[in-house]
């Protein structure tokens, strides 16, 4: 077997008559030939390096290979039909197993759900028994791609997927007190042994079980997040198909963070859904813990009472609020207004309440056994699917989100025995084509091959079943300049494009809200792209207005629109000053009255440049013109003066947290650049953030940081870690008050220890943490276990510059010993 192929040309030679083998090592494609000839052989050669190796082909071996006067027939040669990817014909609609009733004017019975009730009539579910549904091939498929939508989102943050049993042991359920708590409500079943199992709802006892099996699990693998592929519903029914996670942490700060950042990719993919929702503060229930959010989407259909504040933003389920509850206890100003929702997701802070029951431990940095702060976190994927159609559709059409709808395109072929029967080859190629060379497309164009039915009655069951696309090759496909007509049912617009036009639609981006906009402004703006005919083009030429030979006698708008246009410009000449002058100012007033000040401005500057002879009209003009630059200046200044008081509240709201914790900033002197008259030791909030500035740090990493506040009231600070036993630092430009030192620097010297430790010596376990007393000189050792938070309240810790600074030594080592020498050195309490 040779392994040189592409190397040499003469590789093929080599090879035996009876049995040639080539295997080719820069693409996974292994070829047997038998029994070819010499000239057959350098034709699947010259195939396979046109197909796969244009990049790496020198340009001398190219040349050689052509110089062999190889017939074209490589192409067509059955001996070389080796494609790279399978041609896949379209889905045809007439074989799609979708048996929808829609047609039976069924009323839908006793359903109040709109999204039940066209699932049930498009043919995407099947009702099996009461609240227990098959769920039939569209359907899956549009649950398949949200699946793969909550996979890309969870492995954004580090989410590990996994598959649990759905029968879940009694022991482990009567371990955690959920047995007893669950009622009737969980289903409950008995082995051949008498051995008690249930159906597993959730599955916190069983993963916390896993965890501890694990007994040697390091705090370097935490956070640990265990997600399963979803197991087991739409709205109201009895089933609930669902995705959860577990996470586990080394403490509480730590495992806050995580809830927060699981909470994040929520939000994330519901936004990248395209759907309206709202984080709401829930109760525990009988899962437990301390900290609870629901994912609710705004509903009138839902279940869920929501309170929400249209001051402030806070909002909750009714269950956590008290009974007649109105005011809203976050900014006591604000009033509660009820509405309903639809549960989508929700999440808990579970802390130890599982982890303690099963013995979850992991080794923590000092070596010691330490008990798992964990959380867990759902996701309803068939309510989303249900919940999104709910919210989305019409009465008596689906809607989907873009991302998840189970099929993108479906072209509509005209009617069998039509004028434009002719068409329907183009129809079939054209969703071969769409399907099979567009990437984003492939496998998502359906056809609709019910050619016995007019395009009426289908484009009819198109709009009710939602493709987002729906293609009509009619007529217009067979012309010299072919174009279809384009339905996009999320905007309900129609257009005409040609082959390359609806390909720019097509290849938009997944995740642009505006794709639709961008497109029709390209469209708008676009350059012609089709040539004149060459048989006819002076007739062509002769339509054109600037290449016409003679004007038409009478110029009918709608038929000559551009000549129209051109007629009106030309007679505007032949108007008077004043007949233009009033016009303009109409114009600006129209601007006015839209707000729009900067054109009225020049709208009105036109009209007296007119110069009529009309002086109340130039007075109006004179007028409107100084109204509109008053507007303009009042607006602009408004919000100027809008944004800075917001920058002013930020900044106060920052101080303030900042001495409610105790927090001492230490003074510095005013720089060469700023005036010290109008400032003082009080000098309120604009002097002390002062402090904050970043001047004079040293290290070009930290430009531009500064502690922040966050939407929870969390303080987040750049700090600066100091080495001077290598003349190194290393700066966070953004440590959490809550986090521990124990958690940065089990980073920072985790797996990977810094080039200049040649000595790996340091280790999270063999390091200590100083800071210095700036009036004093002397150094207070940190316990690492501690927060920032804590130390910044120590009375001996001054912040300077707005970055907390911190010395790093190696316990014991000489130049530890060294540097201590001589210095007052205090552990903190």
């Amino acid at each position: 077997m040779q392994q040189a192929a592409v190397r040499r040309t003469s590789a093929l030679k080599d090879l035996p008559e009876e049995k040639a083998c080539m295997c080719v090592r820069y693409w996974p494609v292994t070829l047997t030939v038998s029994s070819l000839t010499e000239k057959q052989k350098m034709e699947v050669f010259m195939h396979h390096c046109h197909c796969k190796l244009p990049n790496l082909l020198s340009s001398t071996l190219f040349k050689a290979l052509k110089r062999s006067n190889i017939s074209s027939a490589i192409h067509t040669s059955p001996l070389t039909s080796i494609p790279s990817k399978p041609t896949i014909p379209p889905p045809l609609v007439s074989r799609l197993f979708q048996p929808s009733n829609y047609r039976e004017g069924q009323e839908g019975g006793d359903l109040t759900c709109r999204s039940q009730r066209l699932m049930l009539q498009t043919g995407l579910i099947h009702l099996s028994n009461p609240g227990c549904f098959y769920y039939l091939p569209v359907a899956l498929r549009s649950m398949e791609k949200l699946v793969r939508l909550i996979d890309e989102e969870m492995h954004v943050i580090g989410g590990q997927k996994i598959d649990m049993p759905a029968l879940c042991s009694a022991e482990l359920w009567k371990k955690s007190g959920r047995w007893e708590l669950m009622g009737k409500e969980m289903f409950r079943l008995l082995d051949r042994h008498n051995a008690e199992y249930c159906l597993g709802p959730t599955h916190e006892e069983a993963v916390t079980e896993l965890f501890a099996s694990q007994t040697t699990i390091s705090y370097k693998k935490l956070p640990l997040l265990l997600y399963q592929k979803p197991k087991f519903g739409l709205l109201r029914g009895r089933e609930f198909y669902m995705k959860d996670m577990y996470s586990f942490d080394i403490n509480e700060e730590a495992a806050l963070h995580t809830y927060h950042s699981v909470c994040q990719s929520y939000r994330q993919i519901f936004d990248r859904l395209g759907l309206k929702w709202v984080q709401v503060e829930a109760a525990t229930g009988n899962i437990g813990g301390t900290l609870s959010h629901e994912f609710q989407l705004p509903a009138d259909i839902g279940e869920d009472q929501l309170l929400v504040c249209g001051n402030c933003g806070f909002s909750a389920n009714v269950e956590t609020v008290e009974p007649g509850q109105t005011e809203c206890s976050k900014c006591q100003t604000g009033t509660l207004t009820e509405s309903k929702g639809i549960e989508v997701g929700h999440t808990f802070y579970l802390g130890t309440k599982y982890s303690q029951a099963f013995k979850a431990l992991f080794v923590n940095a000092s070596n010691v056994p330490a008990v798992a702060e964990m959380g867990c976190f759902g996701l309803g994927v068939t309510r989303i699917l249900a919940a999104s159609i709910e919210v989305m559709s019409t009465e008596d059409s689906i809607r989907w989100p873009g991302l998840i709808a189970p099929y993108q395109v479906c072209v509509l072929p005209p009617k069998k025995g039509s004028k434009a029967n002719e068409a329907t080859l183009v129809a079939e190629k054209l969703a071969q084509s769409l399907g099979n060379s567009l990437p984003n497309l492939r496998g998502e164009v359906v056809l609709d091959d019910r050619v016995q039915m007019t395009i009426g009655k289908r484009l009819k069951d198109a709009k009710i079943l939602g493709y987002p696309y729906v293609v009509v090759v009619g007529q217009k496909a067979l012309e010299d300049q072919p174009s279809f007509e384009v339905i996009c049912q999320q905007s309900e617009e129609t257009m005409f494009l040609s082959k390359e036009g609806l390909v720019d639609l097509l290849t938009q981006g997944e995740d642009s809200d505006d794709a639709m906009d961008e497109f029709m402004e390209k469209f708008k703006t676009q350059k012609y792209k089709n040539a004149f005919n060459e048989s006819n083009w002076e007739e062509e030429f002769d339509k054109v207005p600037m290449f016409m030979k003679t004007a038409p006698e009478n110029i009918d708008p709608e038929k000559h629109p551009d000549l129209a246009c051109i007629q009106s410009i030309i007679h505007d000449d032949d108007r008077t000053p004043e007949e233009k002058a009033r016009g303009l100012k109409d114009e600006g007033n129209d601007y006015f009255k839209e707000k729009n000040y900067k054109k009225a401005v020049v709208s009105y500057t036109e009209g007296l440049k007119k110069n009529c002879t009309d002086v109340e009209l130039n007075a109006i003009l004179y007028t409107n013109r100084a109204a509109a630059h008053f507007y303009l200046a009042d607006r602009d200044a408004r919000k100027a003066k809008v944004k800075a008081k917001k920058q002013q509240n930020d900044k106060e709201a920052l101080l303030a947290a900042i001495k409610e914790r105790g927090i001492k900033l230490l003074k510095t002197e005013p720089s060469q650049h700023r005036g010290s008259d109008s400032e003082d030791d009080d000098g309120g909030a604009s002097r002390a953030l002062s402090d904050l500035e970043l001047d004079g740090i040293g290290s070009q990493e930290a430009t531009g940081a500064r502690v922040y506040m966050d939407e929870q009231g969390v303080l987040h600070w750049p700090v600066l870690f100091l080495y001077p036993e290598h003349s190194q630092t290393d700066f966070i430009s953004a440590f959490c008050e809550n986090s521990s030192f124990i958690d940065h620097l089990a980073v920072m010297f985790g797996e990977e220890l810094p080039p200049w430790d040649s000595d790996r010596k340091y280790q999270p376990q063999n390091l200590q943490l100083f800071f210095e007393d700036p009036e004093k000189g002397h150094l207070y050792q940190v316990d690492l276990e501690k927060s920032l938070l804590n130390v910044l309240q120590h009375q001996r810790c001054l912040v300077k510059a707005g970055t907390p600074s911190f010395i790093v030594l190696v316990s014991g080592s000489p130049f530890s010993k060294q540097f201590l020498s001589g210095k007052k050195v205090q552990r903190l309490k």
